[in-house]
């Protein structure tokens, strides 16, 4: 009689490889360790399966350009030992640009041979993971396709033809490239660094009909050194087609002057829902553009606008154009620009949705708080620049201008102008324009104006409680433009006319009496502050099956953060802290952390609340459960064998 002996052989159906591949490496090795690495990086990702992981030494790798198809991959760069290259959350782009000469060997660096034409790194697959890789000399540094992508310490140095002309380049073809290029959902990119990207430097963009959301872009920076906008970065952070994305703490420069106007941190061509936030610029321009532009917020964001002379350094400015509307701007300081606040609208040849015009107003209802202006042309404009309509309803609240030529330069149509709390300091002229005028529905409510044109300059207009009161600056020297007594505690209560409004630059509630300009008097918030503050509103965004997105709003400005967890009352996670003083968050749990949620989980999470006087605490419980259904633990295989060692047969058990 025969018998079988059946014996457990476990293993993974799903297993894992991890790979190396170094310059000193042979794609005949099996790539499993530093001694048998791979020697280039499209070997390695023809070799890889769903959920493998390569580490690539760093070295300079030439014209290797791997496509990374897979799904769950993780690409990861490396100095010495897997590992020391990585970054910190929030820690910023190893590469220090201003200090340190690029360097093709410091990082695995792919170097492409085609300026016009080559792909770097072109990523479909999802969830994948991208660290501590660097490009240079390609069309394309990082064209990411795929959703769920983590990209952390990428550096892009010299995309396209950075010496030839726009839309020509030195050999006769189309020159304009992209640095870092997300098509997808839910992506992070973090901790990296482009620098002369001669078209775009990070994009993160859609199509008219596909929409892309939930990204956030965190510590991020984009340098153009080039000297003529031809052969330099147009675009430097740019959102289009995306809607409820973050980009905070980020920098973009334009090193040389190019007297241009580029864009920084704009949204074009549609979208909403986006903020920019706790970031800086130096030379170009913050950017809502089209019609489709609306509801998107520009906050707690600095201008260096680099401005030489009246015909030099145009940019640094806040620009609305071609029917932008319904967007918010608010605490913006911009110091040395030629222009403030501009609206314009011009034939640039694209269709709204609905196939209606794109040029659809000079921008409209958008509003403006705590905005300040120092060493500037003009604060107000209404661009001359082709002005083929009107800029209408928009609203300007907490406003302080020292040192401009003038208040507002008009030569564009202009319509329904609300000015709210105004500071105006050394402005020598209330308006001039070559085209146009002020319109008379301009409305200026409580205004102080000092060392400035005669208040009677206001006369003509909608005008409110216009002072001519003397004061100072608390440290002009040290870029303090607070006020340094209670003399124009003369302002206008403004939480009935726009809530964002009631708030100062510093996040300081305003309460009567109420201060002019951008900064309450003192920065102090109200005595005898002894509560935390309040969630009043919780809402849910949009939900996938690894984030989900919340806006939740608040009685008091305060700082925010959510801490999450799969059971209740454990919260092992959380979201890096909002540290301004802000009644309204938003943030996505999954999308920007490290990790990605799971799917069909139930996620319990609360808010943590702190307000300027240090009340903290957290709000109630919430959950929310993420889309799909959790997948089953895989079982292992049985192997059966009879006695002689032959294979029978394997089934799940």
């Amino acid at each position: 009689m025969r018998y079988l002996i059946i014996f457990f052989i476990c293993f993974s159906v799903n297993a894992q490889n991890t790979y190396y591949v170094t310059l000193s490496g042979s794609n005949s090795n099996n790539g499993f360790s530093e001694s048998n690495a791979f020697r280039t990086l499209t070997y390695a990702a023809n070799k890889m399966s769903d959920s493998d992981i390569v580490y690539v030494k760093a070295g300079n790798y030439g014209n290797d350009r791997p496509t990374i198809s897979n799904n769950n991959v993780s690409w990861i760069g490396y100095s010495n030992t897997p590992g020391d290259l990585d970054r910190s959350s929030g820690q910023g782009a190893s590469w220090q640009y201003k200090t340190e000469s690029f360097s093709n060997t410091r990082y695995p660096t792919v170097t492409a041979s085609n300026h016009l034409s080559d792909i770097c790194y072109n990523v479909s697959g999802n969830n994948v993971t991208l660290k501590n890789l660097q490009v240079t000399n390609g069309h394309y540094g990082f064209n990411i396709s795929g959703n769920n992508v983590v990209a952390d310490n990428l550096s892009v140095f010299d995309m396209g033809d950075t010496n030839g002309g726009e839309g020509g380049g030195s050999s006769g073809t189309n020159q304009y490239s992209f640095g870092i290029r997300f098509r997808g959902n839910n992506s992070t990119l973090r901790n990296s660094i482009v620098v002369n990207s001669s078209g775009e430097g990070i994009t993160f963009g859609g199509t008219s009909s596909n929409h892309i959301s939930g990204n956030t872009i965190e510590s991020c920076e984009v340098y153009s050194d080039k000297t003529t906008a031809q052969n330099g970065t147009d675009y430097f952070i740019l959102l289009a087609y995306a809607d409820d994305n973050i980009v905070s703490n980020c920098h973009v420069e334009q090193i040389n002057d190019t007297n241009s106007g580029r864009h920084g941190l704009s949204v074009k061509a549609a979208g909403s829902g986006n903020i920019f936030e706790n970031s800086t610029t130096a030379g170009v321009n913050l950017e809502a553009n089209f019609v489709a532009v609306h509801n998107n917020t520009w906050r707690n964001i600095s201008i260096n606008g680099k401005y030489l002379s009246d015909g030099a350094g145009t940019g640094g400015k806040i620009r609305v154009a071609n029917g932008a509307h319904h967007n918010l701007f608010e605490n913006i300081s911009l110091k040395d620009c030629r222009y403030g606040i501009a609206f314009a609208d011009w034939d640039d040849g694209v269709a709204a949705p609905g196939n209606a015009p794109s040029e659809y107003g000079g921008g409209n209802d958008n509003d403006f708080v705590n905005i300040l202006l120092v060493d500037v042309l003009s604060a107000i404009h209404f661009e001359f620049f082709q002005a083929l309509s009107t800029a209408d309803d928009n609203r300007i609240f907490n406003l302080t201008v020292h040192n401009s030529d003038r208040l507002i330069e008009a030569d564009m149509a202009n319509s329904g102008t609300e000015f709210y709390n105004l500071v105006i300091d050394d402005v020598t002229n209330l308006i001039s324009g070559s085209d146009t005028t002020l319109n008379p529905n301009t409305i200026f409510s409580y205004v102080n104006v000092h060392n400035s044109f005669s208040t009677s300059a206001f006369t003509p207009y909608n005008e409110n409680n216009i002072t001519s009161i003397a004061f100072s600056f608390t440290n002009e020297g040290n870029n303090d433009y607070s006020i340094s007594s209670n003399v124009l505690d003369v302002g206008q209560n403004l939480s009935g006319v726009f809530d964002r409004a009631a708030f100062d630059y510093n996040g300081n509630a305003r309460t009567a009496p109420y201060t002019l300009g951008a900064y309450e008097y003192g920065g102090a918030p109200p005595a005898g502050d002894e509560d935390p503050p309040v969630v009043i509103s919780n809402t849910l965004l949009s939900v996938t099956e690894t984030t989900f997105r919340v806006d939740w709003s608040l009685d008091e400005g305060s700082k925010g953060r959510i801490r999450y967890g799969t059971s209740t009352g454990s919260y092992p996670n959380e979201t890096n802290t909002e540290n301004n003083f802000l009644t309204r968050h938003i943030q996505t749990v999954g999308g920007n952390n490290a990790d990605l949620l799971n799917a069909g989980t139930t996620y319990y999470y609360q808010f943590y609340v702190e307000d300027a006087s240090g009340n903290n605490g957290y709000s109630p419980e919430y959950t929310q459960t993420t889309l799909g259904t959790q997948e089953p633990e895989t079982p292992n295989p049985v192997t059966i064998v009879d006695k002689r060692g032959l294979f029978l047969k394997s089934k799940k058990m």
